[in-house]
């Protein structure tokens, strides 16, 4: 995949920024997405490419694109609103605002349409795929061990997650291994994995 930062943005909160498909900013709107859990942008790559001239940037968790962020940790989906929008509003202050959002990017783009709204900017367009409200889950994880569970649990032997506990980077490193055997057999656990699993806590 041939997917580059155009704008490291870096505040507090190190927002990254990455193009999708270039595009002609100068015929159409750029087109803002918004990575689905895991953080990375790539699911949206092959589709972008279809978009011709119209630019479509994605909005990566800041983890995957800045290697000292190891402690970036947000807790709510506003968190990740308010970051993302400060990029956004960095490379685009004036729109209109078109957003996407796959799944949990999907709840991530609203908030922020909501929030530019407040600001009394035009917001086009929000688009969602495969975005659930939650009526739609059948339970609403309150603690990690219950997060990762309800989303490995189908695919893969969580028996021994219970013991445990809620040490996270203990919980992280016990998923990593069950989803990356390789990993496992090094006895080492890229750092990006763990990023990768943080993304799931907020949603």
């Amino acid at each position: 995949m041939n997917i580059k930062p155009i704008d490291f943005i870096e505040n507090e909160t190190c927002s990254s920024l990455i193009t999708l498909n270039h595009g002609n900013p100068n015929i159409f709107p750029s087109i803002y997405m918004i990575h689905p859990v895991g953080g990375s942008c790539g699911i949206y790559y092959n589709m972008a490419k279809y978009f011709g001239n119209i630019p479509v940037y994605g909005f990566e968790f800041p983890g995957l694109q800045n290697h000292e962020s190891n402690s970036i940790k947000y807790n709510t989906v506003q968190q990740y609103a308010q970051n993302y929008l400060t990029g956004l509003l960095k490379v685009n202050p004036h729109g209109p605002y078109y957003l996407f959002g796959s799944a949990f990017g999907g709840i991530v783009a609203y908030e922020m349409a909501c929030e530019l709204m407040k600001r009394k900017k035009y917001v086009k367009l929000v688009a969602m795929v495969d975005t659930p409200n939650n009526l739609d889950m059948p339970i609403i994880p309150t603690t990690l061990l219950e997060c990762l569970h309800h989303i490995y649990s189908l695919n893969h032997d969580l028996t021994e997650l219970n013991e445990i506990g809620n040490d996270e980077e203990k919980v992280l490193k016990y998923i990593a291994q069950k989803i990356m055997p390789s990993a496992h057999q090094k006895n080492h656990i890229e750092t990006s994995t763990l990023k990768y699993l943080r993304v799931i806590l907020t949603w």
